[in-house]
């Protein structure tokens, strides 16, 4: 078995220095040195793992054991054995080598890992492990992982249940002791759970803050939608739309904004769309009528803007139904125009002082009785006091700032 581990005929004759020098000179061969050098020196046996080189220059890893026998003190016979252990060494080697790539595959990947036993002893926990709970590999290792989180209720029942169903098990779960939320699956393994989690707290809160700007938009009196640039179909309407349109969610999404403006052509509309397309303005106003499910129509305002922040872009509109502002304008040109009747028709001087813009208003009435023009520019309120008798004027001063001070007087 020795001719054949080290490739040689059986009639070679090595001697010591030549057996030594199989050995691979990359530490191996200093092994064999020293353990032979302390054998003579001082009788000490030797069993050590070397790597060897045949005779055809293979490589090979063996085992060797010897010992020196001695008479009066002195070495006179050395004896050993080699066993061939390449196989073997290979083997490990390979295991390592799997092991440590599995190491660095664990340590690299964006979740965090953490690998426990049947009775809760952590064997394996990674850098991001290390990141997310605070807690340093070197503690963790062969510790019970409840002991440094015992307040970790919610995440053990879901281990107990993945360990006694054997089935793997998904958990999105809140630990308040760090103020985090966890995403994750439970693994079981041969001899435990393996569990690899991602801290999803910025997603909740994100996910909290669409929910509650989802609720704003839904409480808004004004009209709120969302349609695709392709297709220009609505992917989103708040209550306020679907309120004053009349129409469900699922109808509209069969819908386009064509479909509520029966004033527009197809046209007409991608025109209004063009400067938002091509980014030329941020936002397009417009004024024209919506057509409710029923048929009947009404006054909006239309603010549209468009949004590429998303996978794929689409338009934001929001309407507001003018109706009542219309109604309260025409009120207005109404009232407005029976108080120019009515000042026409009066023979009293009928005037508005606007104190804050400083403009005075007369009405008609002014020039027929005094001769002065009574659209002529008054800068002042001395400009009005010049046309008051000088007898009466220091009293109508008086009263007009008494006036002033107290409203109510």
């Amino acid at each position: 078995m020795t001719y054949s581990i080290h490739e040689v005929d059986h009639d070679h004759v090595p001697d010591l220095a030549s057996a030594i020098n199989f050995y691979k000179d990359d530490g191996s061969r200093d092994i064999i040195r020293g353990v032979v050098q302390m054998a003579m020196g001082n009788g000490e046996p030797w069993d050590v793992e070397a790597m060897l080189v045949t005779a055809t220059g293979k490589e090979r890893w063996v085992r060797t054991i010897g010992y020196v026998e001695t008479l009066n003190g002195r070495p006179v016979r050395m004896l050993g054995s080699i066993q061939d252990i390449h196989a073997q060494k290979t083997a490990e080697q390979a295991r390592l080598d799997a092991l440590m790539e599995r190491d660095n595959i664990l340590d690299r990947v964006q979740d965090a890992f953490i690998a426990l036993t049947a009775d809760w002893k952590v064997t394996y926990w990674n850098t991001k492990a290390e990141q997310v709970l605070g807690r340093k590999r070197d503690h963790m290792i062969g510790a019970n992982i409840w002991e440094h989180f015992p307040d970790a209720g919610p995440f053990r029942e879901r281990y107990e249940m993945t360990l006694a169903s054997q089935e793997t098990a998904h958990f999105e779960e809140y630990y308040p002791a760090l103020g985090k939320w966890f995403e994750g699956n439970a693994y079981p393994a041969l001899e435990g759970l393996s569990i690899f989690f991602r801290d999803v707290t910025d997603r909740r809160r994100m996910w909290a803050d669409r929910e509650r700007m989802a609720q704003v938009l839904d409480r808004s009196l004004n009209e709120i939608y969302m349609f695709d640039a392709v297709s220009l179909r609505f992917s989103y309407l708040n209550k306020g739309a679907l309120r004053n349109t009349g129409y469900t969610m699922e109808e509209m999404g069969n819908l386009t904004p064509l479909d509520l403006k029966p004033d527009y052509t197809h046209e007409q509309f991608e025109a209004l769309l063009v400067p938002l397309r091509n980014g030329s303005q941020p936002q397009v106003r417009f004024e024209t009528f919506h057509r409710r499910k029923d048929g009947s129509t009404y006054p909006v305002e239309v603010h549209l803007q468009m949004d590429r922040s998303g996978d794929s872009d689409y338009f934001v509109a929001v309407i507001l139904d003018t109706s009542q502002r219309d109604h309260t304008q025409e009120e207005i040109r109404r009232s407005n125009e029976r108080y120019l009747l009515v000042t026409k028709a009066t023979q009293d001087i009928i005037w508005d002082w606007d104190i804050a813009q400083g403009r005075l208003h007369r009405s008609e009435a002014f020039q027929h009785l005094t001769g002065h023009a009574h659209d002529e520019d008054v800068k002042n309120q001395d400009t009005w006091f010049q046309y008051i008798h000088p007898d009466d004027r220091q009293r109508v001063f008086e009263d007009l700032r008494a006036t002033l001070e107290d409203p109510a007087s």
